[in-house]
């Protein structure tokens, strides 16, 4: 029988049965290697994730002809097979009551940090991925001190990463710290109500001020236009190249060096983005021959002034809904903030929170 057969019979017959593995499923690289292309067909057993993570840990600078994007492959596949009905803002880990280990968390923060600050193991194509890897292993996982510090210290690394520690999962005061600290900060203008959440973690009572959120409106609108001016500028390069050359570049073979760097430049330049910021207000107006909507920027300052009430009492209720309170307080908190231009925002909160209290209070205001 031919082995691609086999494999397939066996995924198939283990499929069926979805069996629970024991403990002991995995103890070195040879019991990996066997069970390897069937794990992910297994329930989750959280002792099987802490022996792959201790076993990566252990083979990550051997010298010995191992495949480490193999092993987390699987680790990724097998923490989501137990993480597979994640909520994307309410998040759970496990043990036998419903917890990862302390010791497991930590082994997911150092197999991350093992690929963000070890890399060189990997080739230069494994390690863009092994980082989306790195980052999705942390999804939802609270750690100690040690890790929330690492996260604080190395956000910069990915935006995904910066996506673990906006939306860790546990209340951290070096978290909020880091929060206070960059609150100002320009990078993180898209991101007001998340870094808002950790300020009310730890004073439930603080509230943005209007001027915060108009220093952010102001701050993403320069972004906005000194992000058309280079794509114009790039757009006009590019039309001048495909003027004068691209019909030549497209049909003949190159031949001499000068015409290289040009059709390189032609190629490189082929696929000329708009990016804005990401707002959650406000007109977009789609401008002829542009591959991305432009603000109209007048309508967009008209419509954020008039509407400036609303928008804070939005952003409250998402900073409120993102914090890591007890949900009897968010919802007590949340309660201050509706409006009619508000509503939507609260409903939307009360039913990823599938809290029925909530539900029911804005149903009787009418």
């Amino acid at each position: 029988m031919e082995q691609f057969l086999k494999i397939a019979l066996r995924r198939t017959i283990i499929k069926i049965n979805n069996p629970y593995p024991p403990d002991d499923f995995i103890v070195d690289y040879s019991d990996f290697l066997k069970v390897r292309d069937y794990l992910a067909l297994y329930k989750f057993n959280p002792k099987v994730l802490h022996r792959l993570l201790l076993l990566t840990i252990e083979l990550w600078h051997t010298e010995k002809r191992i495949s480490r994007m193999s092993l987390l492959l699987c680790i990724r596949k097998y923490f989501f097979i137990g993480n597979e009905s994640l909520d994307p803002h309410f998040f759970r880990t496990f043990d036998g009551e419903g917890q990862f280990s302390e010791t497991t968390s930590s082994l997911l923060y150092s197999v991350s940090r093992m690929i963000f600050e070890e890399g060189e193991r990997l080739s230069r194509k494994q390690q863009k991925e092994a980082r989306q890897i790195a980052s999705s292993i942390l999804f939802g996982v609270a750690a100690t001190a040690k890790e929330e510090e690492w996260l604080c210290a190395h956000y910069h690394l990915s935006e995904p990463m910066l996506n673990r520690l906006l939306r860790y999962p546990a209340r951290s005061p070096a978290i909020s710290q880091w929060a206070r600290l960059h609150y100002e900060h320009k990078d993180f203008r898209t991101r007001r109500a998340e870094l808002l959440s950790w300020i009310i973690d730890e004073a439930p009572t603080f509230e943005v001020s209007p001027q915060t959120l108009i220093d952010d409106f102001e701050v993403l609108n320069a972004q906005d236009l000194a992000a058309i001016k280079q794509y114009e500028a790039e757009r006009n390069a590019k039309d001048i190249v495909d003027k004068e050359l691209g019909d030549m570049l497209y049909r003949a073979p190159v031949v001499n060096e000068d015409l290289f760097f040009l059709e390189k430049y032609y190629h490189d330049s082929s696929s000329v983005e708009l990016k804005l910021s990401r707002r959650f207000y406000g007109p977009h107006r789609r401008e002829r021959y542009t591959p991305s909507p432009i603000p109209d920027f007048n309508e967009l300052r008209k419509e954020f002034y008039e509407n400036l009430e609303a928008l804070h009492k939005i952003t409250m209720i998402w900073a409120i809904f993102y914090s890591r309170l007890p949900q009897d307080q968010k919802v007590t908190l949340l309660k201050k903030y509706y409006s009619p231009g508000s509503a939507h925002s609260l409903f939307r909160v009360a039913k990823n929170m599938s809290n029925l209290t909530l539900l029911q209070w804005m149903l009787e205001l009418g």
